[in-house]
């Protein structure tokens, strides 16, 4: 009967430092993307993707337009 408490009280003190770690992760993001990090800059670097016989994927375009975006928005 000892042998099950002591169990329970481990699964449960694993299950709060879990429970703790990703709501400290989830505050964290929560709070860093509240800053705004904006600053003029020369250059910008766009993440390539797929292209088909030559001409970009939606996924590239909407990279360079958002690219393009933020770089007329500073």
């Amino acid at each position: 009967m000892k042998k099950i408490k002591t169990r329970n009280k481990v699964i449960l003190l694993l299950s709060l430092l879990i429970v703790g770690y990703i709501g400290k992760n989830v505050f964290d993001i929560c709070s860093f993307s509240t800053k705004d990090q904006r600053q003029k800059a020369d250059v910008a670097i766009i993440l390539g993707a797929a292209a088909y016989n030559g001409e970009v994927s939606p996924v590239f375009r909407e990279r360079i337009n958002h690219g393009i975006t933020l770089y007329q928005e500073v």
